[in-house]
């Protein structure tokens, strides 16, 4: 199979004569005056991509202690993690043992499919393993600090996936935010909140709601709409054509719909070595956009019907995809950059499948059409 090179896209005009594209001018985007203060400048530099200012240092992890503590929780099933460890387990709730097998599956498939294609925008997390719930006996008899953890939370304790953990965002970032979002009376609970440990991030670039967003005390997962990123002045078109790299190889590649997937900004796993060549190690890291969470993920076909069903699955999930045909000019950049990636990477990866050229410009063009 043919690499390709990570965020690589065709020029946007040789792209244009598949009117994917919305009618933008040639100004800068403005960054938001608010955006300059000195919070936001630490925030944007903290929360960026490949700059050495967005590195920074972590506290060093603990060595693995014996005691497990929930770090998320979904529909389908809870995620634990030991103390220090870089490994995650998500235990399936009653009845779900089988969509936990498909989170398994699916996962395992778009990881081959973004090393294949070699993904450098999007991070996925390692896939390790799964316990069947005919297994869960003896892996719980084994795992009994795990079963303690799970049983405050979790009735019956079926089958388990185990991944590689996505590292939460510095304390740093983690105080910026709740300074700049929580309502005063409450910022200084909010930073002793133990779940506030657990900081991801979700860009919405579907979103663009008032900025003045002052109620939020939980940083798990904590949504963050195209207003706060402008505010901040992230560098949302980046994101954008990531976000629409990731998505064609997960539609094309992988054959899969995207149903219910999780785009976050995390810790990166990566290392920078010093000018000697010793690593740093795991305490000084940058930002990276991950993604997670494949239980509802659905194969798809190479025609009209599997175009159908990717274009439901975006339309339900959380609005990380940009739309088109929106006022601003921000956010018209922001589309046409995230279509403008996946129709590059669509075609590269659909005439690697053997698909003729009007497959390879009609299927990615009728998916964009269909967010329309």
């Amino acid at each position: 199979m043919e690499e390709m090179d990570a965020v690589k896209a065709e020029p946007m005009g040789e792209l244009d004569v598949f009117g994917v594209f919305d009618p933008v001018d040639d100004e800068p985007i403005q960054i938001p005056m608010g955006s300059q203060d000195e919070d936001s400048a630490r925030l944007r530099a903290l929360l960026s991509f490949g700059q050495s200012s967005s590195t920074y240092h972590l506290a060093m992890p603990e060595p693995p202690s014996a005691r497990y503590r929930m770090i998320g929780a979904g529909a389908c099933g809870a995620v634990f993690s030991q103390e220090g460890s870089s490994w995650a387990t998500k235990l399936a709730r009653s009845g779900y043992a089988r969509v936990l097998g498909n989170d398994y599956k699916q996962h395992m498939e778009i990881v081959r499919q973004f090393t294949a294609w070699n993904v450098g925008g999007v991070l996925i997390p390692c896939c390790y393993g799964f316990v069947e719930a005919e297994e869960a006996a003896s892996f719980f008899r084994d795992n009994e600090n795990l079963a303690e953890a799970a049983s405050s939370t979790l009735n019956t304790l079926t089958a388990a996936l185990m991944s590689e953990r996505i590292w939460p965002l510095p304390w740093v970032v983690r105080e910026l935010l709740i300074d700049r979002y929580c309502r005063p009376e409450l910022s200084a609970a909010a930073k002793m909140i133990d779940v506030n440990r657990d900081c991801l991030i979700r860009p919405y670039l579907g979103r663009n709601r008032d900025s003045h967003w002052r109620r939020f005390v939980s940083l798990r997962n904590f949504k963050m709409d195209l207003a706060h990123m402008g505010e901040i002045g992230l560098d949302t078109v980046n994101i954008a054509s990531r976000m629409g790299e990731a998505m064609a190889v997960i539609h094309w590649a992988a054959g899969t719909d995207g149903r219910d997937i999780e785009f976050v900004l995390g810790t990166s796993r990566e290392q920078w070595a010093d000018a000697g060549g010793d690593v740093y190690g795991p305490s000084q890291r940058g930002t990276a956009l991950w993604v997670l969470d494949f239980n509802q993920v659905r194969p798809i076909s190479l025609d009209a019907a599997g175009v159908a069903l990717a274009v439901e699955a975006a339309r339900i999930n959380d609005p990380y995809f940009p739309r088109p045909g929106r006022r601003s000019l921000s956010e018209r950049k922001i589309w046409n950059a995230f279509a403008a990636s996946y129709m590059s990477v669509s075609r590269r990866v659909l005439a690697a499948r053997g698909c003729d050229g009007e497959h390879q410009n009609g299927l990615p063009r009728m998916f964009l059409a269909g967010l329309r």
